[in-house]
């Protein structure tokens, strides 16, 4: 498993999914190597149980899949052509 990123499918399913890195950026994307993360037991509860708040201003038309991983540290590895505030 390269990218291993646990995925709620629906609800009340947590899946450890490998998915895939992308290899060309969008032109205001950073893609970056998570060294540490965090995960909240609240908005990772929410997210588990398909709480429509815990996605703020897209609350309620969210649907499933949701991803974890919001709260994270790591080494920017490539940018976007439009991405001017951090380098590799």
């Amino acid at each position: 498993m390269n990218n291993p990123n646990i995925v709620f499918t629906a609800p009340g399913v947590a899946e450890l999914l490998d998915k895939e890195i992308p290899k060309n950026l969008k032109d205001n994307e950073v893609l970056i190597k998570v060294m540490k993360t965090t995960i909240s037991s609240g908005t990772e509860r929410a997210n588990l149980l398909g709480d429509p708040n815990v996605h703020g201003r897209h609350a309620p038309s969210v649907n499933f899949p949701r991803q974890v991983g919001y709260s994270a540290g790591g080494i920017v590895e490539a940018v976007g052509s439009n991405v001017r505030s951090v380098k590799v």
